[in-house]
């Protein structure tokens, strides 16, 4: 008797699990109508909590369990496609193992490594390079960021592959880094003792923005071949990613980090600060922006052009949406863009549009290559899927994914390099001085 309580109680158990395994697979969401190269939804469901079930979820378990347990007999039907024989099977299959192994398994499962296991093969299966499964966590921090907030220790950095170590490009004024002594030029050896390496890199940065203010980091750093260890406060931070000086007199050098929600804004605030007493011309760097937020681009290429068609983008059905830039024109002077192979996405869209209608002459080196945008889907638990669901084309239908965009002028100047030489030294931006005489 007590073997059959057993039973069913695990029979039961396993129905509710299967339930939280399928709405959690399920992707119970819809396409935000947002412009960007990560439409992100912000209303993401509730986590399922079985402890919560009524009478009718009970029923209606009890109702999907017996469906999933038809999966054989529905398979044998003559009529079906392949593709929902393969779905019927897997399935079927799927809620057999769910059932089976909290049922009979000799030691307790950890079901939610279970479940985002299973998850992250789903996406893996896609062979998109740029998906990416968010657990609620993970996006919680992403979105986050997109709008210009993290908690951080207010670094930047660069990987140089000659020493297979990242550097330290800039540290920003008033946040932790600063206040530890952590200078430019360092190379981080580790954090919190784990090694940073290019593999580890993305889970100890992740680690650090999981803090809270106030919390400490220690970083072990190479400090000219000194090793020094940091206790660094973690803060809230504001990401500049855009900043502007005056070079050579009277040319604007303005850097750009990446687009998103502040670049705009940042953009003409650098803009106003520094063109009253009247600019020879401008110094777009966009040299290791990795891109961002398609929207973000678009309201920045409006400030150098006027009204036009910056881009356009087809779905796999050959579907096209044009992109135009708003009209608003505010930055008139004369331009030249800097870019390197890790300028890519969004950045890579800006520079095709400012050579296509010849406002800028572009200098540097051949860049990344990414033609294509991602969505951003939320999902019921929280979490988000992030996958590839159009390509975009250039004003003059040029896709550029894999291939990438090469310069007016090519130079050679290492990556690393930009960092370590002082601005009118850089061989990319004499010979922009040159033009802008």
């Amino acid at each position: 008797m007590n073997n059959r309580k057993v039973f069913v109680k695990g029979v039961i158990i396993g129905v509710i699990t299967s339930f939280v395994f399928f709405s959690i697979l399920a992707v119970l969401i819809h396409v935000i109508p947002g412009k960007g190269f990560l439409r992100r939804n912000p209303d993401a469901g509730r986590y399922f909590d079985a402890s919560t079930l009524s009478e009718a979820d009970k029923s209606f378990l009890e109702q999907l369990q017996k469906e999933l347990s038809k999966a054989k007999e529905r398979d044998k039907n003559e009529n079906k496609t392949p593709e929902e024989s393969a779905a019927d099977r897997f399935y079927g299959t799927l809620a057999e193992l769910a059932l089976y192994i909290d049922a009979n398994h000799l030691n307790k499962v950890d079901k939610a490594a279970m479940y985002e296991a299973a998850i992250r093969a789903f996406v893996a299966a896609m062979k998109d390079k740029y998906a990416e499964y968010y657990t609620p966590e993970e996006f919680a921090m992403f979105e986050q960021e997109q709008g210009g907030k993290y908690y951080g220790i207010g670094i930047q950095m660069v990987y140089d592959s000659d020493r297979a170590q990242y550097k330290i490009s800039t540290v920003n004024p008033g946040y932790g880094a600063e206040e530890a002594g952590i200078k430019s030029g360092m190379y981080i050896r580790s954090i919190d003792g784990k090694e940073m390496t290019m593999e580890s890199a993305n889970g100890l940065i992740a680690g650090i923005k999981k803090r809270r203010p106030g919390d400490r980091v220690k970083l072990e750093m190479d400090d000219g071949g000194e090793i020094k260890t940091f206790d660094v406060e973690v803060k809230e931070v504001t990401m500049s990613v855009v900043k502007g000086e005056i070079i050579d007199g009277n040319v604007l050098y303005i850097s750009m980090s990446e687009f998103d929600d502040l670049t705009h804004q940042q953009l003409m605030d650098v803009y106003k600060a520094h063109s009253a007493a009247g600019l020879r011309g401008i110094i777009l760097d966009l040299r290791n922006n990795p891109g961002g937020d398609l929207k973000a681009v678009i309201n920045v290429g409006s400030e150098f052009l006027d009204k036009c068609l910056m881009t356009y983008t087809e779905d796999r059905d050959g579907q096209r949406e044009d992109y135009m830039t708003n009209g608003s024109h505010g930055i008139k002077e004369p331009m030249v863009v800097l870019c390197n192979g890790g300028s890519a996405s969004a950045s890579e869209l800006l520079i095709a549009a400012l050579k296509h209608y010849d406002r800028a002459k572009i200098i540097g080196s051949q860049t990344y290559g990414k033609g294509v945008v991602q969505e951003i889907r939320t999902l019921q638990n929280g979490g988000a899927l992030r996958h590839t669901v159009q390509r975009y084309m250039g004003p003059d239908g040029t896709n550029i994914d894999e291939k990438g965009i090469t310069p007016d002028i090519v130079t050679e100047n290492k990556d690393v390099n930009i960092y370590d030489t002082a601005l009118t030294e850089q061989e990319d931006i004499v010979k922009a001085l040159e033009i802008l005489k």
